[in-house]
Protein backbone atom coordinates (compact mmCIF):
# COMPACT_ATOMS: atom_id res chain seq x y z
CA UNK A 1 0.00 0.00 0.00
CA UNK A 2 1.19 3.72 -1.02
CA UNK A 3 1.53 5.76 1.86
CA UNK A 4 1.10 9.66 1.57
CA UNK A 5 2.78 12.38 3.49
CA UNK A 6 3.86 16.21 2.73
CA UNK A 7 6.86 18.51 2.39
CA UNK A 8 7.69 21.92 1.70
CA UNK A 9 9.57 23.29 -1.10
CA UNK A 10 12.39 24.41 -0.61
CA UNK A 11 12.10 27.56 -2.60
CA UNK A 12 10.70 30.44 -0.74
CA UNK A 13 8.65 32.96 -2.97
CA UNK A 14 8.53 36.84 -3.16
CA UNK A 15 5.28 36.78 -0.68
CA UNK A 16 7.18 34.89 1.58
CA UNK A 17 5.16 31.31 1.50
CA UNK A 18 6.45 28.03 0.43
CA UNK A 19 4.26 25.85 -1.72
CA UNK A 20 3.31 22.23 0.21
CA UNK A 21 3.83 18.90 -1.94
CA UNK A 22 2.14 15.98 -1.24
CA UNK A 23 4.56 12.95 -1.43
CA UNK A 24 4.07 9.43 -2.43
CA UNK A 25 5.89 6.54 -1.24
CA UNK A 26 5.51 3.46 -3.03
CA UNK A 27 8.66 1.30 -4.60
CA UNK A 28 10.08 4.63 -4.57
CA UNK A 29 9.26 8.07 -3.96
CA UNK A 30 7.71 10.87 -6.28
CA UNK A 31 6.08 14.55 -5.81
CA UNK A 32 3.00 15.91 -6.63
CA UNK A 33 2.34 19.73 -6.16
CA UNK A 34 -0.30 21.54 -4.69
CA UNK A 35 -2.21 25.07 -4.80
CA UNK A 36 -1.56 25.14 -1.27
CA UNK A 37 0.83 27.52 0.36
CA UNK A 38 1.86 28.30 3.89
CA UNK A 39 3.59 31.65 5.16
CA UNK A 40 6.93 31.78 6.39
CA UNK A 41 5.83 32.84 9.99
CA UNK A 42 3.81 30.03 10.10
CA UNK A 43 6.53 27.39 10.02
CA UNK A 44 8.62 26.38 12.98
CA UNK A 45 12.38 26.27 12.67
CA UNK A 46 11.92 22.17 12.24
CA UNK A 47 9.82 22.66 9.86
CA UNK A 48 6.15 21.84 11.63
CA UNK A 49 3.57 23.92 9.92
CA UNK A 50 1.27 25.92 12.77
CA UNK A 51 -1.08 27.16 10.80
CA UNK A 52 -4.10 24.54 11.24
CA UNK A 53 -6.23 25.72 8.32
CA UNK A 54 -3.28 24.73 6.00
CA UNK A 55 -3.29 21.44 7.56
CA UNK A 56 -6.84 20.96 6.98
CA UNK A 57 -6.30 21.21 3.78
CA UNK A 58 -3.17 19.12 2.99
CA UNK A 59 -5.29 16.41 5.08
CA UNK A 60 -8.12 16.76 2.74
CA UNK A 61 -5.85 16.53 -0.51
CA UNK A 62 -3.89 13.58 0.93
CA UNK A 63 -7.70 12.12 1.52
CA UNK A 64 -8.68 12.44 -2.04
CA UNK A 65 -5.41 11.14 -3.36
CA UNK A 66 -5.86 8.18 -0.63
CA UNK A 67 -9.44 7.48 -2.28
CA UNK A 68 -8.24 7.32 -5.98
CA UNK A 69 -5.20 4.99 -4.48
CA UNK A 70 -8.00 2.38 -2.80
CA UNK A 71 -9.72 2.74 -6.09
CA UNK A 72 -7.24 0.88 -7.82
CA UNK A 73 -7.29 -2.28 -5.53
CA UNK A 74 -5.02 -5.32 -6.61
CA UNK A 75 -3.58 -3.31 -9.63
CA UNK A 76 -1.88 -0.72 -7.40
CA UNK A 77 0.22 -3.30 -6.26
CA UNK A 78 1.76 -3.62 -10.15
CA UNK A 79 2.16 -0.37 -10.18
CA UNK A 80 5.75 1.83 -10.34
CA UNK A 81 5.66 4.95 -8.47
CA UNK A 82 5.78 6.95 -11.73
CA UNK A 83 2.90 4.73 -12.91
CA UNK A 84 1.01 5.44 -9.60
CA UNK A 85 2.02 9.48 -9.24
CA UNK A 86 0.55 9.58 -13.24
CA UNK A 87 -2.51 8.05 -12.26
CA UNK A 88 -3.35 10.42 -9.40
CA UNK A 89 -2.42 13.76 -12.00
CA UNK A 90 -4.95 12.25 -14.52
CA UNK A 91 -7.39 11.67 -11.94
CA UNK A 92 -7.04 15.12 -10.10
CA UNK A 93 -7.05 16.83 -13.56
CA UNK A 94 -10.37 14.95 -14.29
CA UNK A 95 -11.54 15.70 -11.12
CA UNK A 96 -10.90 19.78 -11.95
CA UNK A 97 -12.39 19.68 -14.98
CA UNK A 98 -15.36 17.23 -14.37
CA UNK A 99 -18.11 20.10 -14.16
CA UNK A 100 -17.25 21.92 -17.03
CA UNK A 101 -18.81 21.90 -20.44
CA UNK A 102 -18.15 19.56 -22.52
CA UNK A 103 -19.64 21.77 -25.63
CA UNK A 104 -20.28 19.32 -28.63
CA UNK A 105 -21.54 22.17 -30.90
CA UNK A 106 -18.06 23.35 -30.91
CA UNK A 107 -16.28 20.57 -30.89
CA UNK A 108 -18.69 20.26 -34.69
CA UNK A 109 -17.51 24.05 -35.39
CA UNK A 110 -13.67 23.48 -34.75
CA UNK A 111 -13.74 20.11 -37.13
CA UNK A 112 -15.47 22.31 -39.83
CA UNK A 113 -13.07 24.88 -39.56
CA UNK A 114 -10.24 22.32 -39.62
CA UNK A 115 -11.36 20.15 -42.60
CA UNK A 116 -11.98 23.34 -44.63
CA UNK A 117 -8.10 24.60 -43.27
CA UNK A 118 -7.37 20.67 -44.76
CA UNK A 119 -9.25 21.19 -48.08
CA UNK A 120 -7.92 24.34 -48.66
CA UNK A 121 -4.18 23.42 -48.91
CA UNK A 122 -4.83 20.12 -50.72
CA UNK A 123 -6.59 23.20 -53.30
CA UNK A 124 -9.67 21.68 -53.70
CA UNK A 125 -12.43 23.54 -55.64
CA UNK A 126 -14.43 26.25 -54.55
CA UNK A 127 -18.12 27.23 -54.62
CA UNK A 128 -18.83 29.02 -57.84
CA UNK A 129 -21.65 30.59 -55.70
CA UNK A 130 -20.61 31.19 -52.19
CA UNK A 131 -16.18 31.19 -52.99
CA UNK A 132 -16.24 28.69 -50.61
CA UNK A 133 -13.81 25.34 -50.64
CA UNK A 134 -16.06 22.84 -51.36
CA UNK A 135 -15.33 19.76 -48.42
CA UNK A 136 -18.83 17.43 -47.92
CA UNK A 137 -17.26 16.52 -44.58
CA UNK A 138 -16.71 19.83 -43.39
CA UNK A 139 -20.39 21.19 -44.20
CA UNK A 140 -22.03 17.71 -42.78
CA UNK A 141 -20.36 19.13 -39.46
CA UNK A 142 -21.36 22.96 -39.74
CA UNK A 143 -25.06 22.04 -40.71
CA UNK A 144 -25.50 19.54 -37.88
CA UNK A 145 -24.08 22.48 -35.48
CA UNK A 146 -26.28 24.73 -36.89
CA UNK A 147 -29.46 22.45 -36.33
CA UNK A 148 -28.28 22.02 -33.01
CA UNK A 149 -28.06 25.62 -32.32
CA UNK A 150 -31.56 26.04 -34.06
CA UNK A 151 -33.20 23.67 -31.77
CA UNK A 152 -31.83 24.29 -28.31
CA UNK A 153 -31.81 28.42 -29.07
CA UNK A 154 -28.29 28.78 -27.60
CA UNK A 155 -24.75 28.77 -29.42
CA UNK A 156 -23.74 26.16 -26.73
CA UNK A 157 -24.32 22.74 -25.70
CA UNK A 158 -23.15 20.24 -23.36
CA UNK A 159 -22.29 16.85 -24.87
CA UNK A 160 -23.50 15.20 -21.35
CA UNK A 161 -27.12 16.37 -22.34
CA UNK A 162 -27.67 14.17 -25.69
CA UNK A 163 -30.35 12.12 -23.84
CA UNK A 164 -32.32 9.26 -26.07
CA UNK A 165 -35.53 11.27 -25.43
CA UNK A 166 -33.30 15.11 -27.05
CA UNK A 167 -32.06 13.15 -29.68
CA UNK A 168 -35.45 11.63 -30.78
CA UNK A 169 -37.06 15.08 -29.96
CA UNK A 170 -34.35 16.70 -31.99
CA UNK A 171 -34.96 14.29 -34.80
CA UNK A 172 -38.43 14.72 -35.04
CA UNK A 173 -38.02 18.42 -35.07
CA UNK A 174 -35.60 18.51 -37.91
CA UNK A 175 -38.06 15.92 -39.81
CA UNK A 176 -41.51 18.16 -39.38
CA UNK A 177 -44.40 17.37 -41.21
CA UNK A 178 -42.64 16.69 -44.24
CA UNK A 179 -41.01 13.60 -44.97
CA UNK A 180 -38.61 14.45 -47.34
CA UNK A 181 -36.47 16.14 -44.63
CA UNK A 182 -36.50 12.53 -43.17
CA UNK A 183 -32.83 12.05 -45.10
CA UNK A 184 -31.09 15.22 -43.60
CA UNK A 185 -32.33 14.30 -40.38
CA UNK A 186 -30.81 11.24 -40.39
CA UNK A 187 -27.03 12.43 -41.47
CA UNK A 188 -27.33 14.98 -39.08
CA UNK A 189 -28.00 12.85 -36.42
CA UNK A 190 -24.89 10.29 -37.39
CA UNK A 191 -22.57 13.60 -37.53
CA UNK A 192 -23.51 14.60 -33.80
CA UNK A 193 -23.68 10.34 -33.11
CA UNK A 194 -19.78 10.18 -34.63
CA UNK A 195 -18.81 13.59 -32.76
CA UNK A 196 -20.20 12.40 -29.10
CA UNK A 197 -17.92 8.99 -30.14
CA UNK A 198 -14.92 11.33 -30.82
CA UNK A 199 -15.36 13.36 -27.60
CA UNK A 200 -15.70 9.89 -25.62
CA UNK A 201 -12.20 9.23 -26.73
CA UNK A 202 -10.91 12.70 -25.81
CA UNK A 203 -12.64 13.10 -22.14
CA UNK A 204 -13.03 9.52 -21.14
CA UNK A 205 -9.65 6.94 -19.97
CA UNK A 206 -11.36 3.62 -19.45
CA UNK A 207 -8.19 2.33 -17.92
CA UNK A 208 -7.94 4.84 -15.16
CA UNK A 209 -11.41 4.59 -14.63
CA UNK A 210 -12.03 8.22 -15.44
CA UNK A 211 -15.62 8.22 -17.50
CA UNK A 212 -16.68 11.83 -17.99
CA UNK A 213 -18.89 11.29 -20.81
CA UNK A 214 -20.67 8.42 -19.47
CA UNK A 215 -24.32 9.15 -22.42
CA UNK A 216 -25.11 7.01 -25.31
CA UNK A 217 -28.40 7.98 -26.39
CA UNK A 218 -28.32 6.30 -30.27
CA UNK A 219 -27.77 3.35 -28.83
CA UNK A 220 -31.54 3.53 -28.15
CA UNK A 221 -33.18 4.85 -31.24
CA UNK A 222 -35.60 2.59 -32.57
CA UNK A 223 -38.22 2.81 -35.08
CA UNK A 224 -36.19 2.67 -38.86
CA UNK A 225 -33.11 5.04 -36.75
CA UNK A 226 -31.46 2.69 -34.73
CA UNK A 227 -27.79 3.63 -34.71
CA UNK A 228 -25.36 0.94 -34.73
CA UNK A 229 -23.62 -0.21 -31.89
CA UNK A 230 -20.37 -0.89 -33.60
CA UNK A 231 -19.80 1.98 -35.21
CA UNK A 232 -22.39 4.51 -34.09
CA UNK A 233 -23.60 5.16 -37.85
CA UNK A 234 -27.42 5.99 -38.46
CA UNK A 235 -28.89 3.60 -40.51
CA UNK A 236 -30.92 5.23 -43.67
CA UNK A 237 -34.39 4.64 -43.96
CA UNK A 238 -34.47 3.06 -47.25
CA UNK A 239 -31.00 1.56 -49.17
CA UNK A 240 -29.89 1.28 -52.94
CA UNK A 241 -30.91 -2.13 -53.85
CA UNK A 242 -27.71 -4.55 -55.08
CA UNK A 243 -28.53 -6.39 -58.60
CA UNK A 244 -28.18 -10.17 -59.17
CA UNK A 245 -25.92 -11.20 -61.82
CA UNK A 246 -29.07 -11.78 -64.64
CA UNK A 247 -30.07 -8.12 -63.75
CA UNK A 248 -26.71 -6.87 -64.87
CA UNK A 249 -26.65 -8.47 -68.07
CA UNK A 250 -29.98 -7.08 -68.63
CA UNK A 251 -28.64 -3.27 -68.42
CA UNK A 252 -25.15 -5.13 -70.24
CA UNK A 253 -27.80 -5.98 -73.17
CA UNK A 254 -29.85 -2.98 -73.46
CA UNK A 255 -29.52 -1.78 -77.19
CA UNK A 256 -31.91 1.40 -78.11
CA UNK A 257 -32.61 4.28 -75.17
CA UNK A 258 -35.60 6.78 -75.80
CA UNK A 259 -33.62 9.40 -74.17
CA UNK A 260 -29.69 10.62 -74.19
CA UNK A 261 -30.01 10.47 -70.24
CA UNK A 262 -31.37 6.89 -70.16
CA UNK A 263 -27.93 5.58 -72.06
CA UNK A 264 -25.84 8.36 -70.14
CA UNK A 265 -27.42 6.58 -66.52
CA UNK A 266 -26.74 3.33 -67.99
CA UNK A 267 -23.63 3.90 -69.00
CA UNK A 268 -22.64 5.59 -65.73
CA UNK A 269 -24.08 2.65 -64.02
CA UNK A 270 -21.97 0.26 -66.04
CA UNK A 271 -19.02 2.40 -65.98
CA UNK A 272 -19.06 1.98 -61.97
CA UNK A 273 -19.87 -1.25 -61.88
CA UNK A 274 -16.28 -1.99 -64.11
CA UNK A 275 -14.15 -0.02 -61.84
CA UNK A 276 -14.81 -1.68 -58.43
CA UNK A 277 -17.71 0.37 -57.73
CA UNK A 278 -16.34 3.84 -57.55
CA UNK A 279 -18.29 7.22 -56.15
CA UNK A 280 -19.38 9.03 -58.89
CA UNK A 281 -18.28 12.04 -56.60
CA UNK A 282 -14.37 10.54 -57.82
CA UNK A 283 -15.58 9.82 -60.92
CA UNK A 284 -16.31 13.25 -61.49
CA UNK A 285 -13.22 14.63 -60.21
CA UNK A 286 -10.52 11.60 -60.37
CA UNK A 287 -7.33 13.67 -62.59
CA UNK A 288 -5.00 10.46 -62.71
CA UNK A 289 -5.34 8.14 -65.20
CA UNK A 290 -1.58 6.52 -66.77
CA UNK A 291 -0.47 3.28 -67.83
CA UNK A 292 -3.95 1.89 -67.60
CA UNK A 293 -4.55 2.93 -64.45
CA UNK A 294 -6.84 5.20 -62.57
CA UNK A 295 -5.98 6.79 -59.20
CA UNK A 296 -7.60 8.48 -56.59
CA UNK A 297 -8.30 9.67 -53.71
CA UNK A 298 -11.88 8.42 -52.20
CA UNK A 299 -13.78 11.65 -51.17
CA UNK A 300 -15.95 10.37 -48.86
CA UNK A 301 -12.85 9.58 -46.34
CA UNK A 302 -9.62 11.88 -47.87
CA UNK A 303 -10.42 14.20 -45.03
CA UNK A 304 -10.70 11.49 -42.78
CA UNK A 305 -7.67 8.63 -42.76
CA UNK A 306 -3.82 8.81 -43.05
CA UNK A 307 -3.79 7.57 -46.52
CA UNK A 308 -6.29 10.11 -48.10
CA UNK A 309 -8.36 7.36 -49.02
CA UNK A 310 -6.13 6.20 -52.29
CA UNK A 311 -6.68 3.64 -54.24
CA UNK A 312 -5.54 2.35 -57.97
CA UNK A 313 -8.09 0.52 -60.11
CA UNK A 314 -6.46 -1.18 -62.98
CA UNK A 315 -8.97 -0.24 -66.67
CA UNK A 316 -9.94 -3.60 -67.68
CA UNK A 317 -10.53 -3.80 -71.73
CA UNK A 318 -14.78 -3.48 -71.32
CA UNK A 319 -14.37 -0.81 -69.91
CA UNK A 320 -12.21 1.50 -72.69
CA UNK A 321 -14.93 1.88 -74.72
CA UNK A 322 -17.08 4.06 -72.26
CA UNK A 323 -13.22 5.81 -71.28
CA UNK A 324 -13.14 6.59 -75.01
CA UNK A 325 -16.78 7.75 -75.07
CA UNK A 326 -16.37 10.41 -72.01
CA UNK A 327 -12.86 11.40 -71.88
CA UNK A 328 -11.83 15.31 -71.07
CA UNK A 329 -11.20 16.50 -74.53
CA UNK A 330 -10.87 20.15 -72.39
CA UNK A 331 -7.14 20.98 -72.21
CA UNK A 332 -7.33 23.59 -69.77
CA UNK A 333 -8.75 20.88 -67.54
CA UNK A 334 -6.94 18.16 -65.90
CA UNK A 335 -10.31 15.89 -64.94
CA UNK A 336 -9.93 12.71 -66.41
CA UNK A 337 -13.79 12.39 -67.87
CA UNK A 338 -15.63 14.96 -69.40
CA UNK A 339 -18.27 15.27 -66.81
CA UNK A 340 -17.22 18.45 -64.92
CA UNK A 341 -17.33 19.92 -68.27
CA UNK A 342 -20.72 19.22 -68.67
CA UNK A 343 -22.61 19.30 -64.75
CA UNK A 344 -22.13 22.30 -62.05
CA UNK A 345 -20.70 19.76 -59.84
CA UNK A 346 -21.36 15.78 -58.66
CA UNK A 347 -24.08 16.45 -57.06
CA UNK A 348 -25.83 17.22 -60.39
CA UNK A 349 -23.99 15.11 -62.00
CA UNK A 350 -25.10 12.04 -59.73
CA UNK A 351 -28.89 13.57 -60.12
CA UNK A 352 -29.05 13.05 -63.84
CA UNK A 353 -27.40 9.78 -63.69
CA UNK A 354 -30.04 8.77 -61.01
CA UNK A 355 -32.85 10.06 -63.56
CA UNK A 356 -31.73 8.14 -66.10
CA UNK A 357 -31.66 4.25 -64.38
CA UNK A 358 -35.10 4.86 -63.43
CA UNK A 359 -36.38 5.46 -66.83
CA UNK A 360 -35.44 2.06 -68.30
CA UNK A 361 -35.71 0.48 -64.72
CA UNK A 362 -38.94 -1.47 -65.63
CA UNK A 363 -36.93 -2.68 -68.20
CA UNK A 364 -34.74 -4.65 -66.69
CA UNK A 365 -37.01 -6.11 -64.16
CA UNK A 366 -36.78 -3.55 -61.26
CA UNK A 367 -39.77 -3.93 -59.81
CA UNK A 368 -41.76 -0.51 -58.96
CA UNK A 369 -41.83 -0.88 -55.15
CA UNK A 370 -37.58 -1.25 -55.46
CA UNK A 371 -37.38 1.98 -58.31
CA UNK A 372 -36.95 4.76 -55.91
CA UNK A 373 -33.82 2.60 -54.47
CA UNK A 374 -32.19 1.92 -57.97
CA UNK A 375 -29.29 4.27 -57.80
CA UNK A 376 -26.41 4.84 -59.10
CA UNK A 377 -24.94 3.54 -55.17
CA UNK A 378 -26.52 0.21 -56.45
CA UNK A 379 -23.73 -0.37 -58.82
CA UNK A 380 -21.05 -0.22 -55.77
CA UNK A 381 -23.24 -2.13 -54.03
CA UNK A 382 -24.13 -4.33 -56.73
CA UNK A 383 -19.77 -5.16 -57.21
CA UNK A 384 -20.02 -5.79 -53.81
CA UNK A 385 -22.80 -8.21 -53.47
CA UNK A 386 -21.78 -10.14 -56.64
CA UNK A 387 -17.97 -10.62 -55.49
CA UNK A 388 -18.14 -12.20 -52.83
CA UNK A 389 -21.42 -14.26 -53.01
CA UNK A 390 -20.89 -14.94 -56.97
CA UNK A 391 -17.10 -14.88 -57.70
CA UNK A 392 -16.19 -16.13 -54.12
CA UNK A 393 -14.01 -12.97 -53.20
CA UNK A 394 -12.26 -13.00 -50.10
CA UNK A 395 -14.56 -10.97 -47.69
CA UNK A 396 -11.36 -8.94 -46.61
CA UNK A 397 -10.84 -7.97 -50.08
CA UNK A 398 -14.29 -7.10 -51.01
CA UNK A 399 -13.84 -4.79 -47.98
CA UNK A 400 -10.46 -3.62 -49.36
CA UNK A 401 -11.77 -3.03 -53.10
CA UNK A 402 -14.53 -1.12 -51.88
CA UNK A 403 -12.25 0.90 -49.89
CA UNK A 404 -13.39 1.08 -46.70
CA UNK A 405 -11.69 1.28 -43.12
CA UNK A 406 -11.17 -1.97 -40.93
CA UNK A 407 -10.40 -0.81 -36.99
CA UNK A 408 -9.38 -4.13 -36.24
CA UNK A 409 -6.67 -3.38 -39.19
CA UNK A 410 -5.29 -0.02 -38.60
CA UNK A 411 -2.15 -0.79 -36.68
CA UNK A 412 -1.46 -3.52 -39.60
CA UNK A 413 -1.86 -1.27 -42.58
CA UNK A 414 0.49 1.35 -41.30
CA UNK A 415 2.85 -2.01 -41.55
CA UNK A 416 1.94 -2.96 -45.01
CA UNK A 417 2.72 -1.38 -48.12
CA UNK A 418 0.15 -1.04 -50.56
CA UNK A 419 -0.45 -3.99 -53.22
CA UNK A 420 -3.52 -3.37 -55.56
CA UNK A 421 -3.34 -6.37 -57.57
CA UNK A 422 -5.53 -8.41 -55.30
CA UNK A 423 -8.24 -5.96 -56.35
CA UNK A 424 -7.72 -6.02 -59.97
CA UNK A 425 -7.69 -10.25 -59.93
CA UNK A 426 -11.61 -9.98 -57.69
CA UNK A 427 -12.41 -7.27 -60.26
CA UNK A 428 -11.64 -9.55 -63.02
CA UNK A 429 -13.38 -12.10 -61.84
CA UNK A 430 -16.28 -10.63 -61.27
CA UNK A 431 -16.42 -9.27 -65.01
CA UNK A 432 -15.73 -12.43 -66.15
CA UNK A 433 -19.68 -13.45 -65.06
CA UNK A 434 -20.86 -11.60 -67.92
CA UNK A 435 -20.77 -11.75 -71.14
CA UNK A 436 -20.19 -8.08 -72.43
CA UNK A 437 -20.18 -8.91 -76.56
CA UNK A 438 -23.26 -6.63 -76.89
CA UNK A 439 -22.08 -3.64 -75.02
CA UNK A 440 -19.02 -3.68 -77.54
CA UNK A 441 -21.22 -4.08 -80.63
CA UNK A 442 -23.10 -1.51 -79.33
CA UNK A 443 -20.65 1.46 -78.88
CA UNK A 444 -18.46 0.11 -81.98
CA UNK A 445 -22.06 0.91 -83.89
CA UNK A 446 -22.31 4.29 -82.41
CA UNK A 447 -19.05 5.02 -82.90
CA UNK A 448 -19.34 4.31 -86.68
CA UNK A 449 -21.90 6.03 -86.55
CA UNK A 450 -20.00 9.36 -85.13
CA UNK A 451 -17.55 9.23 -87.62
CA UNK A 452 -20.22 9.43 -90.62
CA UNK A 453 -22.12 12.27 -89.16
CA UNK A 454 -18.17 13.89 -88.69
CA UNK A 455 -17.59 12.79 -92.37
CA UNK A 456 -20.56 14.12 -93.79
CA UNK A 457 -20.19 17.39 -91.99
CA UNK A 458 -16.82 17.55 -93.14
CA UNK A 459 -17.96 17.05 -96.99
CA UNK A 460 -20.76 19.74 -96.15
CA UNK A 461 -18.37 22.87 -94.98
CA UNK A 462 -16.41 21.87 -98.03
Amino acid sequence: MASLFFVLSPHLKADNTRQIRIGISHKGTQYINTNIYVHKDNVTRTGTIKDILVLDRIEKEKRVLRDFCNSMGSKLSGMTCVELRDFLLTKIEAKKNEHKSIDIIKHLMDDYHRLLAIAEKKGKKRCAVTGKVRCSTANARQTAANSLKDFVKSDTFDARKLTTNFVLSWMDWMKGDDPEFTTMCMKNAGVVSKALKELKFKYNDKDNNIIRITVDPFEKITEGRKIGAVDHRVAKPSQSIALDVATIQKIIDLKTFEFKREEFGRDMFLLSFMMVGMNFADLYSCTDYSNGIITYNRQKVEDRRKDSGRIKIKVESEVLYLIEKYKNLNLTKKNVFLFSNKHRNSETFNTTINAGLKMFAGRIGISPEDVENFTGYSARRSWGTISRNDAKTDKYDVHEALNHTDGDMKVSDLYIDKDFSHIWRANRNVLNLFDWTNLANYHKSKSKQKQKKSKKNSNLAL
